[in-house]
C-alpha cells in the first residue's frame, strides 16, 4: 500500500512538472507573439503611406482589418495577464 501511494505521488510530480514546463512554454510563445506582433504594427504604421498608394482596395481594407485584430489580440492578452 505504501508503494503504491509512493507511485501515484511520483506519477502526480511528474504531471505537475510537466504542466509547469508546458505552461513555461506557452508563456515563452506568448511574449515572442507579442513583441513580434508589435514590430508588425510599428512597421505598418511607419508605411502607412507607402500602402496606401501601392495596394488596392481590397488589401487596403484587409490590412486594416489584420491590424485591428492585432490589436485587440494585444489587448486580450494583457488583460489575461493582469487576472493572474
Amino acid at each position: 500500500m505504501v508503494n503504491a501511494r509512493k507511485e501515484n505521488t511520483s506519477s502526480i510530480d511528474i504531471e505537475l512538472g510537466t504542466i509547469e514546463d508546458e505552461s513555461k512554454s506557452l508563456k515563452n510563445l506568448l511574449d515572442q507573439w507579442e513583441n513580434i506582433s508589435k514590430e508588425v504594427l510599428i512597421s505598418m504604421s511607419n508605411q502607412n503611406s507607402l500602402i496606401s498608394e501601392r495596394e488596392n482596395p481590397k488589401s487596403i481594407l484587409a490590412l486594416g482589418a489584420m491590424e485591428a485584430h492585432i490589436r485587440m489580440a494585444l489587448q486580450a492578452l494583457k488583460a489575461s495577464e493582469e487576472s493572474k
